[in-house]
């Protein structure tokens, strides 16, 4: 196990990727026909998720709180908060862009199939 951890980079990704073909050998549809590992998958994948999603709202609440009580020179609340809703202002409108770029993509590229619409 110690000289799995100790791979390099490229060797991971390799690695990763016969992984990975394999594991889709050993499937069959998964609409249809779900094998055991499929099923695996799906079950801790979207545990994890649901766990990650239900993690966020305490730690973010969390962090406000802690940089609240930190926060010890109120003259520069005004100027943090300033800056806090810049950032904020900033990383939402590179979201958004992100989102109306994939979506002009996704729909451009199954345009021609029956299965996007």
């Amino acid at each position: 196990m110690d000289d799995l951890l100790r791979l390099a980079d490229p060797d991971r990704l390799i690695l990763g990727v016969l992984l990975g073909s394999l594991a889709t050998a050993m499937g069959g549809d998964p609409e249809e026909n779900p094998n055991w590992l499929m099923i695996l998958l799906d079950t801790i994948g979207s545990s994890y998720v649901t766990l990650l999603k239900a993690a966020v709202v305490p730690l973010v609440v969390t962090a406000v709180i802690a940089s609240i009580a930190n926060l010890r020179d109120v003259s520069n609340a005004a100027r943090l908060a300033w800056k806090t809703l810049v950032w904020f202002a900033i990383t939402a409108l590179i979201a958004v862009l992100i989102g109306m770029v994939l979506g002009v993509l996704i729909q451009r590229c199954g345009h021609g199939s029956s299965a996007a619409r």
